[in-house]
């Protein structure tokens, strides 16, 4: 059996991190796409200096919310710097 494709998506690599972040955002989209009557909207952000927001929603009345989305057991103050401003 060729291991490559499971080597590929052990936790420790980014690809595990970014098919997590896909399924992740895949599974909220299809949860208010579901549940939600409202017309909320979806964006993702990447800021000139290469900061990244995974998942912005966009809620009428309500407020914004701002998702980050991290694999890692482990969250640092690393992992959510982005988020203060």
């Amino acid at each position: 059996m060729d291991r490559s494709l499971v080597n590929q998506i052990l936790p420790s690599t980014g690809e595990y991190g970014d098919a997590f972040e896909h399924f992740i955002i895949c599974e909220i989209v299809k949860l208010i796409n579901l549940k939600v009557t409202a017309q909320y909207k979806i964006y993702y952000l990447r800021t000139n200096q290469g900061a990244e927001m995974d998942l912005i929603v966009d809620r009428p009345g309500m407020k914004t919310l701002c998702i980050e989305i991290e694999s890692s057991e482990n969250v640092s103050n690393e992992h959510i710097k982005k988020l203060v401003l």
